[in-house]
């Protein structure tokens, strides 16, 4: 594997998911929760079935990707069925229902349909791999952009592409604290400010998984931005201080309670 140090880099999408050298956003979310729960994901990388519909619908929308492959089976129940899914991992590439597929093709098809959209993808690169190292610890930070285009002006844009259930505005708003995207964001705004472009802007683009696959852009509001920042920075000097002892710590120990909506049948009585 490639060493890599700051800079944008084209890296293999393996490659760059097993660095263990660096940290990532969706690394840094785990971290907060529990860092041993990060370690043990390091030895034991998770995957979950829906991601690959995501991996798909990614690759048709931005034209590059590890790679897929279309499995003509009505379910997953079958035992060939499994097995070809199990080979398709094996094999490096993501796995897919041709049902699944036809839909994430849809998809694909509303997001090149959406005008805002497609200008925003009609220029730029995909996948880039973007490094930094963070200006008070020294831990080297790494983000893959699904694409990186500019402004008229030559600013920097990060686009990031999020299959959804739901784009309606109230449930994004929820989504940047609930999965961390406002973290996601600032993460990689700061990235690409630590390598000389402070300018940069992030613009989300969420798609939904049924149809008629309706499409939001949402770009975060500053505010969101200094929520993210503020959990990025606590995550980064977390894994300093576990990465320089090799400590990582399970859970805290706990006084437990009841949530204050249990004493409202008390109340209520």
């Amino acid at each position: 594997m490639i060493q890599h140090t700051s800079g944008i880099h084209d890296v293999p999408e393996n490659d760059y998911h097993g660095d263990r050298r660096s940290l990532s956003v969706s690394g840094a979310k785990v971290l907060l929760d529990c860092p041993a729960r990060y370690r043990w994901q390091q030895d034991n990388p998770v995957h979950k079935d829906e991601y690959d519909f995501g991996h798909v619908a990614h690759e048709l929308i931005l034209g590059k990707g590890a790679g897929y492959r279309v499995l003509d089976f009505d379910s997953w129940r079958s035992k060939d069925a499994r097995e070809a899914k199990d080979q398709s991992h094996a094999d490096g590439v993501a796995p897919i229902l041709t049902a699944e597929h036809e839909r994430a093709a849809a998809l694909a098809d509303a997001v090149k349909a959406h005008p805002t959209a497609a200008a925003i993808l009609a220029n730029g690169h995909a996948e880039k791999a973007i490094y930094a190292e963070h200006a008070d610890t020294g831990v080297l930070l790494r983000g893959r952009a699904d694409w990186l285009t500019r402004k008229a002006d030559g600013t920097p844009v990060v686009v990031d592409v999020k299959t959804t259930v739901s784009a309606a505005p109230k449930n994004i708003d929820r989504a940047m604290a609930d999965y961390g995207y406002a973290m996601q964001a600032a993460w990689y705004i700061d990235l690409l400010a630590l390598n000389g472009t402070p300018d940069a802007s992030f613009i989300f683009l969420f798609a939904e998984k049924t149809a008629p696959h309706f499409v939001t852009l949402a770009k975060p509001s500053e505010d969101a931005l200094e929520w993210g920042r503020a959990k990025n920075e606590k995550a980064i000097r977390l894994y300093a201080e576990c990465a320089s002892t090799d400590t990582w710590p399970g859970y805290p120990t706990h006084e437990a309670n009841v949530p204050a909506w249990a004493w409202k049948d008390i109340e209520e009585a």
